[in-house]
């Protein structure tokens, strides 16, 4: 976030209680182990609404779509 401007930064505690989040989200846990493909997509759309929810609270607004297409 820091490559959109300087004033983001975004610290390993809340990215790693983000991914912690995801990890053990409900969804997640409906999909089978075995179907890594299926826990891929689930883990991936997860991730994209949990990190563009939590970070453009704090963005600029012509800063919000630059992030949805950078994690996009």
């Amino acid at each position: 976030m820091a490559n959109i401007h300087y004033l983001y930064q975004w610290s390993l505690y809340s990215f790693m209680e983000l991914m912690q989040a995801n990890l053990d989200s409900e969804e997640l846990k409906k999909i089978d182990k075995q179907h890594s493909e299926d826990r891929l997509k689930v883990m991936t759309r997860e991730l994209f609404i949990t990190f563009n929810h939590a970070c453009t609270h704090g963005l600029l607004n012509e800063h919000q779509m630059l992030l949805q297409v950078r994690l996009a």
